[in-house]
């Protein structure tokens, strides 16, 4: 399959999320490239494409450009396209947005994997751990990922791909995932409830893994 990950913006942060879940895809034989919609002309780049799946990763800051452009884009092409990342886990009424096929609630590692190998052998995604659609609204969630040593590294072709943010002068590394603290106005701590009895929250990764990378 085919999947390319939307993004509203490349900045000084590189889109870890993305990254990451491209690395699985790869790892299991499927192709995915990124689409930047503040720095390129993403329409013309699917058309070239043709991506079986549009993955947007989106923050609360980033949902009114993602909204525009995926309702005129699916007004002109029928594909598959799922939401993830902080804000769409804790609003899952985008599912209602008719231009939203699914939405990815919480880890996406495993979910997105089965995703996709449940589109090429033409299942149904009902039911998959973490994802929801309007004909199910609720969804098994997935116990959290324990042992992050059993992941590929972030895939960097993906946004060094832009020459930009390859020769840009600060380059980023995940070591952990997850924040024990109950900061009130944090995504953090509605995130944990959600996930309550869901394994450890904060894990992190191995010290040789990191050098490694």
């Amino acid at each position: 399959m085919k999947v390319m990950f939307i993004v509203n913006d490349l900045g000084i942060n590189e889109p870890f999320g993305p990254m990451i879940l491209s690395a699985v895809l790869k790892q299991k034989g499927h192709q995915t490239i990124l689409g930047v919609l503040q720095k390129e002309d993403v329409e013309r780049k699917i058309y070239s494409w043709k991506p079986d799946i549009l993955a947007y990763s989106m923050m609360s800051v980033d949902m009114k450009n993602a909204k525009e452009f995926n309702a005129s884009l699916r007004k002109k092409i029928k594909i598959f396209t799922i939401l993830g990342g902080a804000h769409p886990t804790l609003d899952r009424s985008r599912i209602n947005d008719p231009g939203i096929d699914a939405i990815c609630v919480g880890e996406g590692e495993g979910a997105i994997v089965d995703v996709a190998e449940c589109m090429e052998a033409g299942r149904s995604i009902e039911g998959t751990p973490n994802i929801i659609t309007a004909n199910n609204p609720t969804s098994k969630l997935r116990d959290f990922i324990e042992d992050f040593d059993t992941l590929p590294f972030m895939d960097r072709d993906l946004v060094y791909a832009y020459p930009e943010m390859a020769r840009f002068g600060i380059k980023g590394i995940w070591t952990s995932r997850g924040c024990a603290f109950p900061c009130p106005y944090c995504f953090n701590n509605r995130y944990n409830e959600l996930f309550k009895n869901k394994g450890k929250v904060v894990r992190r990764r191995k010290v040789d893994s990191i050098i490694k990378e």
